[in-house]
């Protein structure tokens, strides 16, 4: 079976795909809260989907997963100011993170 983070936009450079492929293995791991991403017409569901403690992000550049893999929090934070990713629900994206600190690492 093909992974869907490789078979996405083969246009995207390579060392993107790994980072993105890299970061949402990371995120596979979200055991509390519901974490949705999307990337144009692309959606993933990370975590548990009946939880009550839900957020969306929208990837707005693809080059924010590299960022995010090099970066940590502060370069979360850049990126977002940066305008590379945005999300309505900041507070329990938060929350999420902070609560499965231990997975994300």
């Amino acid at each position: 079976m093909t992974d869907p983070v490789f078979a996405l936009e083969p246009d995207i450079p390579r060392n993107v795909r790994i980072a993105r492929w890299l970061l949402f293995r990371l995120l596979s791991g979200i055991r509390e809260g519901a974490l949705t991403v999307r990337e144009g017409a692309q959606t993933f569901h990370f975590g548990d989907p009946a939880a009550a403690l839900r957020a969306e992000v929208h990837v707005l550049s693809s080059g924010v997963y590299r960022r995010l893999l090099t970066g940590g929090s502060l370069a979360a934070a850049e990126a977002w100011m940066d305008g590379e990713w945005e999300s309505q629900q900041l507070t329990p994206l938060l929350q999420i993170l902070a609560r499965n600190g231990q997975v994300l690492g």
